[in-house]
């Protein structure tokens, strides 16, 4: 958790954003708060809130001993799940394919028959 390995307490976040520390504790647990809430505890941690959403633990601490890029690591993801959407469709358009041919084979042995 960002929070924790800046060693900043809930309090601290909470003060900085002018809300209480049950407040923070209960986003930190569910994920879930307001819009503008949400931003402004990331302001405070220096994040983006969609970074909130890729970074794991190892990639906080290499980002804050500038060992990493946030945005590289979001990136990363956003490559990864291209290429399975690209995997998907190629796989979707082979079948697509085949399918056409079994119908094509179909549609000629059936004139066929028709025709004798």
């Amino acid at each position: 958790m960002v929070r924790n390995i800046l060693g900043m307490t809930q309090d601290e976040v909470a003060e900085k954003i002018n809300r209480s520390r049950p407040m923070i504790g209960i986003i930190e647990k569910t994920g879930q708060g307001h819009p503008l809430t949400i931003s402004a505890i990331c302001k405070v941690l220096k994040v983006k809130p969609e970074q909130l959403e890729h970074l794991e633990e190892k990639d906080i601490k290499d980002f804050l001993t500038g060992k990493s890029n946030p945005e590289k690591i979001q990136m990363d993801h956003l490559q990864k799940e291209n290429n399975l959407l690209t995997e998907l469709l190629r796989a979707r358009d082979e079948k697509i394919r085949m399918l056409e041919e079994k119908i094509a084979t179909y549609t000629k042995q059936s004139k066929k028959r028709t025709d004798k």
